[in-house]
């Protein structure tokens, strides 16, 4: 059995080409990690890897101090390289302490990676806490893509991090410290059924694995072929998110309601995932819902704190509300023979034509006339032929999405009427056709980029 674990273990460690590499190992004291610690030791002559002990001191129960001395005195004698860290008590919280330790365990780890510029972290996680993890996921609910549970080897910060005991079952763990007459420390806190963790492996997984002794083998083939599945899946739903995808964080409303339904459901996952947004089936399937709702084109919702998911007409998309737009009340009189930058372009009053380029858009005037350029105001009109109309009215019919409604410059005479929604719409009874009575020209140009 001994040797049997042995060179299975080795002929893991081979196909990672660790040679000459450095490795940062999680150790806890516990039987998992004492057991890949010793495994490691055995094959580093041959390999010629560094390794480096990374220890943590949670202060979470008693034998704490019996442990850290424990792994110091290990080191030493084994002349391993050693990095410790203390979480005081002070610290920990009154509420979350399994999150919140699994936080300060890995930010550590990040540290002493960056410290020795070492290439991989190795953790003892096992095929049992593969089982555990997938049935808690299971449980829970959530995001299919979760089930592929805990990976034997995946980017962590700028390595790698590999778990090399995960083929290996917790007894054969246990069977390879007791034949070695490996030291270790049990965790006091895998004894109580107060975490879900605990309760599932005290109470649940025995009873499943009597029903099939090949339970870790099956878990492990369900999450490969889930694996396979997800990436399918995922890659083919980025390349419609990148198809759907006008600029960063809007989207293509019509293009995306002609997707099939079921793709509907991935590919907003998918979305969701791009913006680094939380996946709650809840928000999810009101997006969805608002999206699909013909009778009301724009709206938006609360997604997370301090982003809001919108819909305007064909587009929808994503906005934080921490960086809004701030509107100047500002009114720039507009002086002949000068250029005034604005969004996306520029705008110039002129006394001749010669300025004036193909894709210019433009008003002419037979005489000079006050000209200013503002943002539009509360009441404000614009004439036509046929009467006026509310400006506010004419962008709605328009389809004008509400923040391009606040961000549009107008052009206004010295009646306050409205002659010009730059890029939008300009009154019939300013536009004229240039012939040689018109001596004044305004002009529009929009960047070309």
């Amino acid at each position: 059995m001994v040797k049997k674990l042995e060179l299975k273990f080795k002929a893991e460690l081979k196909k990672l080409a660790l040679q000459q590499k450095k490795l940062v190992i999680g150790v806890s004291t516990g039987v998992d990690s004492m057991v890949l610690l010793t495994l490691l030791e055995k094959f580093q002559a041959q390999y010629q890897y560094q390794i480096i002990v990374a220890y943590i001191d949670h202060q979470l129960r008693s034998q704490s101090q019996k442990e850290t001395a424990f792994i110091k005195a290990y080191c030493q004698n084994h002349k391993l390289t050693l990095e410790t860290f203390t979480w005081n008590q002070g610290d920990h919280p009154k509420n979350g302490i399994e999150a919140a330790a699994r936080k300060v365990r890995y930010d550590f780890f990040a540290q002493v990676l960056d410290k020795y510029h070492a290439q991989y972290l190795l953790t003892a996680h096992h095929g049992d806490d593969q089982v555990e993890t997938f049935l808690m996921k299971l449980t829970r609910g959530g995001d299919i893509s979760q089930l592929e549970a805990l990976k034997f080897q995946r980017d962590f910060k700028n390595s790698k991090l590999i778990r090399l005991l995960l083929p290996f079952s917790k007894t054969e763990i246990y069977d390879y410290a007791q034949k070695k007459q490996i030291k270790y420390f049990e965790d006091e806190t895998n004894q109580t059924d107060e975490y879900f963790r605990n309760r599932l492996r005290h109470m649940v997984i025995p009873q499943l694995k009597q029903e099939q002794e090949q339970l870790q083998e099956h878990v492990q083939h369900y999450i490969e072929q889930i694996d396979t599945m997800v990436s399918i899946i995922d890659e083919q739903a980025t390349q419609k998110v990148e198809d759907l995808q006008i600029k960063p964080h809007q989207y293509r409303k019509d293009d995306f309601l002609k997707l099939d339904e079921r793709w509907q459901d991935l590919v907003l996952r998918a979305i969701f995932k791009k913006e680094s947004l939380e996946l709650k089936q809840s928000k999810l399937t009101l997006v969805k819902k608002v999206l699909q709702m013909k009778q009301k084109p724009q709206g938006e919702i609360d997604i997370q704190k301090n982003i809001k998911f919108y819909q305007e007409y064909s587009v929808f998309g994503f906005t934080n509300t921490t960086k809004k737009v701030n509107i100047k009340q500002e009114v720039i009189s507009l002086t002949v023979d000068k250029w005034q930058k604005v969004a996306h372009g520029k705008i110039g009053y002129f006394s001749d034509i010669k300025h004036l380029q193909p894709d210019d858009e433009y008003l002419a005037f037979e005489k000079p006339v006050q000209l200013k350029l503002r943002h539009r105001m509360p009441g404000d009109k614009i004439r036509f032929s046929f009467g006026t109309k509310k400006l506010k009215k004419m962008l709605i019919d328009e389809k004008i999405p509400q923040n391009l409604r606040e961000q549009s410059w107008v052009v206004a005479n010295e009646s306050n009427e409205i002659l010009w929604v730059l890029g939008i719409k300009k009154t019939d009874l300013s536009h004229f056709n240039l012939n040689d009575k018109m001596q004044y020209i305004l002009i529009y140009r929009k960047n070309k980029n």
